[in-house]
């Protein structure tokens, strides 16, 4: 894990030293040769079975997940080194590392925490980018692509939800006990002490009768409504997982409108709940959160995402097999899907459709639920999604689109060379 917790900065470095143009492939073959065996005995662990991890519960908030931050990184030096094997043409290890990446999804039965979920659906946005890589390379054949699409399908991205309100619940009220088995002392008050800063002493003295009211009676309030809370919040996650799309779940109670807990009581427990949700609200942003909703609208990107890929590969199939791609996706049924598949976002087929080069375009109407004509964001996979955009499985572009891009990338990176030196590089413009 150390180890692993090195390469991944170390790949930044490499990239981050290279401008456009440049070649850094092999400073990355470098980077990969020198870490084989750890990256090796990691992508194989994460082929060989289910995924758990050893956890004390029982310590509810205080739980370290340092696992997370393994995974995470992990998913994405394996979808870096798969992309280097099929730069190289070593098709073998590009698959298993495009495997190994997939089942850090499909076969890990997350802890039902928070942090752990959108851990979760970040890999799945990571595999969903390295799946579409994997598949312009072609020629896997059926039981390859068969396998990853039964990978894909039968796996759950959203049952484990409801059980994450329990737990949160679980931990807070264990809080509000735990208050009342800590010793309580009362602060000493010296005489010089009321002659010199009465101010002082009022405050020491209504503290104490702060928490000493909050130990007897507070943390008893507290306690009762954390749980009609929380279990108020399991079953609104609950009815939400069992919608049929997004825009039937986003119309449910704390989907997009989460009443937070407040107690009328200041105390260490209102503290960590209200630390939390700014940590969950931060990991939200740098994972693309918008639109305002909370981590069940990344939850529904990732459902989105797996059924393009489930899609996206059941075309491979029948390109495979027919020679072209389908005209339509009821082409696809019931030869490699049971049913016509439906966009999670809105419970309407996927839109696809055929380019005049034989490729195709499918995607989701995404988050907003408006077909926007499988607008891709400016910047292209890697990029947050935007409201005004899809979620698309877009097309290969062209050697003039490629050339192009790489142009445009050429340009910008010389403009922000050229920036006056201590200039924020994020904000700086041209004049």
């Amino acid at each position: 894990m150390e180890t692993r917790a090195v390469i991944l900065p170390c790949l930044v470095s490499v990239v981050a030293g290279h401008g456009p143009g440049e070649d850094l492939w092999p400073a990355l073959r470098a980077v990969f040769k020198e870490n084989r065996a750890d990256l090796d005995k990691a992508c194989e662990a994460a082929l060989s079975g289910p995924i758990r991890f050893n956890l004390e519960a029982s310590d509810g908030n205080a739980m370290l997940l340092p696992h997370l931050t393994a995974v995470t990184s992990l998913a994405k030096l394996l979808s870096t080194r798969a992309v280097v094997e099929l730069h190289d043409n070593h098709r073998d290890a590009a698959w298993t590392n495009l495997m190994a990446v997939t089942r850090l999804v499909t076969a890990w039965d997350p802890e039902p925490v928070d942090f752990s979920q959108m851990v979760r659906y970040d890999c799945t946005a990571t595999a969903y980018n390295l799946t579409w890589l994997a598949l312009q390379a072609e020629g896997w054949g059926e039981e390859r692509l068969a396998g990853l699409q039964r990978e894909w399908e039968a796996v759950d991205l959203l049952k484990r939800l409801p059980e994450t309100a329990a737990f949160s619940g679980a931990s807070m009220v264990a809080l509000c006990r735990a208050e009342r088995k800590e010793p309580f002392h009362l602060q000493g008050i010296a005489m010089k002490d009321v002659i010199l800063s009465p101010r002082f002493v009022w405050h020491t003295l209504a503290d104490s009768w702060r928490r000493f009211r909050y130990r007897h009676r507070g943390t008893y309030e507290d306690e009762r409504a954390l749980m009609v809370y929380h279990q108020e919040r399991e079953l609104q996650l609950r009815r939400a997982t069992q919608s049929a799309d997004w825009i039937e779940m986003r119309q449910l109670p704390g989907v997009t409108n989460v009443v937070f807990f407040a107690s009328k009581y200041p105390s260490a427990m209102q503290c960590v709940y209200n630390s939390k949700q700014l940590a969950l609200a931060w990991r939200g942003i740098q994972s693309g959160g918008r639109l305002g909703c909370p981590y069940l609208g990344q939850a529904a990107e990732a459902e989105a995402r797996r059924r393009l890929m489930v899609c996206a590969i059941a075309l491979e199939r029948y390109r495979d097999k027919h020679g072209s791609y389908p005209p339509d996706l009821l082409a696809l049924v019931p030869e490699l899907l049971p049913s016509p598949p439906l966009d999670f976002m809105n419970g309407e087929p996927l839109c696809y459709r055929l380019g005049r080069n034989g490729h195709f375009v499918l995607h989701s109407v995404g988050l907003d639920c408006v077909d926007n004509g499988g607008k891709l964001p400016s910047g292209g996979l890697s990029m947050r999604i935007t409201s005004d955009t899809d979620l698309v499985w877009p097309r290969p572009g062209s050697e003039a689109e490629v050339e192009r891009f790489h142009q445009e990338e050429v340009e910008a990176y010389s403009k922000l060379a050229a920036r006056p030196e201590g200039t924020d590089p994020t904000t700086y413009e041209e004049k």
